[in-house]
């Protein structure tokens, strides 16, 4: 009885996951950075690239307590006549500054997925499987069918697609473009905001803001109070590793290129 069940939680997946595939199309993603001017930045973010982080320090320094509160922005021109936005306490959030270097971080693409798995499908429960499947059956199907997934679930859109689909608007200025891997990233900015025109004791406050996630042992449950298996790359097999790298071909190019 439990076989035939078993066939068809398979078969019944597998049609509905392949109608879907039809069906829905991954999104466009239009990513204008985020501008500091006291950095010289325009920093692009993507997800489970260190982008919180991120955010939380570029709006900080733009005086942008809370990205939530903010959503209205008003489109305005500067003295070139260049697009910049504001928001409603009239700081300016997205900006077209020649002069700025482009600032993107690059994560191993492997690392970035197993992230993602273990944070939006085994965490959060935002995809599903039948009950009854392994952690190693799970990991086995998703991989294989990715695309369906993510057809089937949007919300784990962001965290899967290709990290050059986040940055497609940076890397069209190569010559202004910084690529830091997200291991080099505190030092990085560390660097840039001791070089910058701020006051010393508001430097040491920023530095000591800077915190990236770090990858966790165990995932807190919160709707059943109890630990959240996880997975790390060694639960990955060769054929896993070998259709990533397919999915995720540009990434390792840029991801390598640095």
């Amino acid at each position: 009885m439990k076989i035939f069940k078993h066939i068809y939680y398979k078969i019944r997946s597998r049609i509905y996951l392949e109608i879907k595939y039809l069906l829905i199309n991954l999104p466009i993603i239009k990513n204008i950075g985020i501008d500091c001017k006291i950095l010289k930045l325009r920093y692009y973010a993507c997800p489970k690239v260190g982008s919180s982080s991120m955010k939380s320090l570029f709006y900080k320094l733009n005086n942008i307590a809370d990205l939530k509160r903010n959503h209205k922005l008003t489109e305005i021109k500067d003295i070139k006549g260049h697009k910049i936005y504001k928001n409603q306490d009239g700081f300016i959030v997205f900006g077209n500054a020649d002069t700025f270097n482009h600032l993107i971080f690059v994560r191993d693409p492997i690392d970035r997925f197993v992230s993602g798995f273990n944070n939006r499908v085994l965490k959060r429960k935002e995809a599903d499987f039948p009950n009854f499947w392994s952690l190693d059956k799970k990991i086995d199907c998703f991989i294989k069918n990715l695309f369906c997934y993510m057809r089937v679930y949007p919300s784990i859109n962001w965290h899967f697609l290709p990290q050059v689909k986040f940055y497609s608007t940076a890397l069209k200025n190569p010559n202004q473009l910084i690529k830091i891997k997200l291991e080099d990233a505190n030092s990085f900015l560390i660097s840039s905001i001791k070089n910058s025109s701020l006051q010393s004791d508001y430097v040491q406050e920023l530095i000591s803001d800077i915190q990236f996630k770090k990858n966790k042992t165990n995932y807190n449950d919160s709707t059943t109070k109890t630990k959240t298996k996880i997975i790390s790359r060694s639960h990955l097999t060769d054929e896993h590793i070998y259709l990533l790298r397919k999915y995720y071909k540009k990434d390792f190019e840029l991801f390598n290129s640095i």
